[in-house]
């Protein structure tokens, strides 16, 4: 690995662990998951304070999008192992925490602590490989790796947390304690960088007023953005759409996850090579392939069609998602890289938690009670994306081509 700024040249062990430690990261990111199995439990518990139920289950999501924006600030000044070790510490002490008091107040208090972290996280675990891996090629690589981590982590968690549920609910809450060795880790394997050398990478292109974000960069996370939004509601809401089109149950929804997910997992870890071979093309077809997804579920609702539609929505989002986090830090202009992976956490922290509340609106708007007619919606928001991609890429390739 070439050195940038003061990261020294790493043996093929550390490199591997310094992965390792960033790709362990989604863990304690993916924290929810050891909870999900319970929830049952939590709102029979707590039937009198369903709001703070729903805090404790959502609240990551608000928080992280407060939080995330003063996270790029925090990269400027201080070493990135530094905020990493911090930021684990702050989610695994209240995780380990969750159930030390019989209260869904100190619960919702510990689950805000933990927010605090997982915001911290998700914008420096990104952030550093970013200055790790200066080059586009090989960043888009890692990258693609790293959201494939997180389905093979899902699926992992998932599956430990539904048996340790059929225990108890506070022998599943056990699972947090996986967050501690992952907190060491980061202590041992990430190198020390100092806050000066997160400067701009060198595939990076002058844009925009110094000392600002460049347009580019607004443009392409608005429309991430609203497609987020829309994939959201679908993820949310898709047993919801089985069953009003009495196309399936329970099992064959979480077949159909399981299928998503496994495709999901492939796709991202050849999405360096389809980067490459394509070009920033890739983020119009992502959108294009998602908006006519949308838009055959919404019109043919049936067991085949959900399978091998909703199976494409995940791709393109994960596509979508791994172009978006590898492109920010080069076009948002020089100097401004942790700033726009923190934006972006942001922003996509608050698409995750406005998803449930669009439906709902959207729903009222139309005057539906199914979330059917919702898909027209999301169609339409795909091929707003579908154009302001298509703008994005030609106002970037035309500005390439201006500086070179």
């Amino acid at each position: 690995m070439k050195n940038t700024g003061n990261v020294k040249e790493m043996s093929i062990l550390k490199k591997m662990l310094f992965l390792l430690a960033i790709f362990a990261t989604n863990i304690i990111m993916m924290g929810d998951y050891f909870t999900f199995p319970t929830l049952n439990i939590l709102y029979e518990k707590f039937a009198d304070h369903i709001f703070w139920v729903n805090f404790f289950v959502s609240g990551s999501f608000p928080i992280g999008a407060i939080v995330s924006p003063f996270v790029g600030k925090l990269c400027i000044k201080y070493s990135k192992k530094t905020l990493m070790v911090a930021g684990g510490i702050i989610a695994t002490v209240p995780a380990v925490l969750f159930l030390a008091v019989d209260n869904i107040y100190f619960m919702c208090l510990m689950k805000t602590i933990y927010s605090v972290g997982y915001a911290i996280l998700q914008v420096v675990a990104v952030s550093f490989l970013t200055e790790v891996y200066p080059s586009e090629e090989t960043r888009a690589s890692i990258m693609g790796y790293f959201n494939a981590s997180v389905s093979a982590f899902g699926v992992i968690m998932s599956t430990v947390a539904g048996y340790m549920s059929m225990v108890s609910m506070e022998f599943a809450y056990r699972a947090y304690l996986i967050f501690i060795p992952i907190t060491i880790l980061f202590v041992f394997a990430l190198p020390k960088i100092k806050p000066e050398a997160a400067q701009s990478v060198d595939t990076v292109r002058e844009t925009g007023e110094k000392g600002r974000l460049s347009v580019d960069f607004w443009f392409m996370i608005i429309t991430f953005t609203v497609f987020s939004v829309a994939l959201e509601m679908v993820y949310y809401f898709l047993s919801t759409y089985i069953v009003e089109n009495e196309i399936g149950d329970a099992v064959y929804i979480g077949n159909t996850n399981s299928i998503r997910i496994a495709a999901c997992f492939f796709i991202a870890l050849v999405f360096g090579t389809m980067l490459k071979k394509i070009g920033k093309s890739l983020i119009i077809i992502c959108y294009t392939l998602a908006t006519i997804s949308f838009a055959v579920l919404a019109t043919v609702p049936s067991g085949t069609v959900v399978r091998i539609f909703y199976t494409l929505l995940g791709m393109s989002f994960t596509i979508a998602y791994v172009y978006v986090y590898t492109m920010a830090p080069v076009i948002a202009g020089r100097g401004k890289q942790s700033d726009a992976i923190a934006i972006l956490a942001a922003m996509f922290s608050a698409a995750c938690f406005l998803n449930t509340y669009c439906a709902g609106w959207i729903e009222k708007l139309f005057n539906t009670t199914r979330f059917t007619p919702v898909l027209w919606v999301c169609t339409a928001m795909g091929v707003i994306c579908i154009v302001a991609s298509v703008f994005s890429v030609i106002r970037t390739e035309k500005s390439e081509t201006e500086v070179q």
